[in-house]
């Protein structure tokens, strides 16, 4: 390989560079939101980065990132609860495989070590953030998908169930709800892309 790859984070976002082997200058890209710990090409000369990702003050979680050889993005897939952080900065954590990848992390719960493994092809995937973070009673909630991601497409739908009873569909990537009573819930959100997946 003739040129090489870095990333100089800038708080919560990471500006990556690519130069040819005599430091010249390629392309340069902000990743906002992202703090990159590791940077692997591919075969086909894209790039797989592992990176935490942000969404305001809530940290969303593990996240592997894909960019083409320009360095524009082309999918993302955060693993959310799945893993919890990286093994170590700077140590590789990703496997290219036949037709996917493996990525390595650990659990949110323990010291053990998690292999994920999943196809170049992946599905829509769903997440969230809201406020306010502890809600009075009667109190509006923001919840917001704006973060969910589709590798292949466009979202079409949120379909929102809010863990008491109410469910609503929707094209807008943000919806408001209330709670009539004190307790918690657990709150699910399913998206679907243009392609009916």
């Amino acid at each position: 390989m003739e040129d090489f790859f870095c990333g100089n984070q800038h708080g919560r976002n990471t500006r990556l560079l690519k130069v040819d082997k005599d430091g010249n200058e390629q392309w340069s890209k902000m990743l906002n939101d992202f703090i990159v710990s590791y940077v692997e090409q591919t075969k086909e000369e894209a790039y797989l980065l592992a990176a935490t990702k942000l969404s305001e003050d809530v940290i969303l979680g593990y996240t592997m990132v894909k960019l083409d050889s320009r360095g524009n993005k082309l999918w993302e897939k955060i693993f959310g609860n799945e893993l919890s952080w990286f093994l170590s900065p700077r140590k590789k954590t990703i496997a290219e495989i036949d037709n996917g990848y493996v990525i390595m992390g650990r659990s949110q719960t323990s010291y053990y070590i998690i292999l994920k493994k999943f196809k170049n092809r992946d599905i829509p995937f769903a997440v969230f953030t809201y406020k306010p973070e502890y809600p009075g009673v009667n109190q509006s909630v923001i919840f917001d998908a704006s973060v969910s991601n589709d590798p292949n497409g466009n979202i079409s739908n949120y379909r929102w169930d809010f863990g008491d009873g109410n469910t609503t569909i929707t094209s807008e990537k943000k919806v408001i709800h209330s709670y009539d009573r004190i307790g918690e819930v657990a709150v699910r959100l399913t998206v679907m892309n243009n392609s009916g997946e």
